[in-house]
């Protein structure tokens, strides 16, 4: 292989977010089962695509002119390309049952604090359930009031 069956998985589970809360988010909505992808567009809006995958496929959609033109202001990859992703996903998967992704040996799960990146203690106001290769998880507990001191300590006071 290539990369680790852990590497591959800690990289799912990041496009899996990009699906889940950011400019993807649109195919999870439509589509209801464990997507992960990433839209992408170029300066200029010259070009704007999505690549994606569920457990049992994976596709990509480019949108773009064959000479260097623009496709116009605002088209971008979440706006253009996805869309499309998810009209031929949802043809392509429709006799397929959803699936989660399958979790290797060696990844481990965490309850993280979202603004220090340590583990969430019962004070931690938000929280994300992180994946991890076995032995890299944070150790160390959110200190108390940590949301505040440690954007002090990073951006100063305000």
């Amino acid at each position: 292989p290539v990369i680790s069956a852990q590497t591959a998985y800690l990289m799912t589970s990041m496009l899996a977010d990009v699906v889940k809360r950011g400019t993807g988010r649109r195919a999870a909505r439509a589509l209801k089962r464990p997507l992960a992808g990433k839209t992408g567009t170029t300066n200029d809006y010259f070009d704007a695509w999505f690549m994606g995958f569920a457990p049992q496929l994976v596709t990509g959609v480019w949108v773009g002119f064959d000479e260097l033109k623009p496709l116009g202001r605002h088209e971008t990859g979440a706006r253009t390309a996805c869309p499309i992703w998810i009209d031929f996903m949802r043809a392509a998967l429709a006799d397929m049952p959803p699936e989660n992704f399958k979790v290797p040996e060696g990844i481990v799960f965490a309850n993280i604090d979202e603004k220090t990146g340590l583990l969430a203690d019962s004070k931690s106001k938000k929280t994300l359930f992180e994946c991890f290769k076995g032995g890299t998880a944070p150790t160390e507990s959110s200190p108390p009031a940590a949301s505040e001191e440690f954007e002090e300590s990073l951006f100063g006071k305000e």
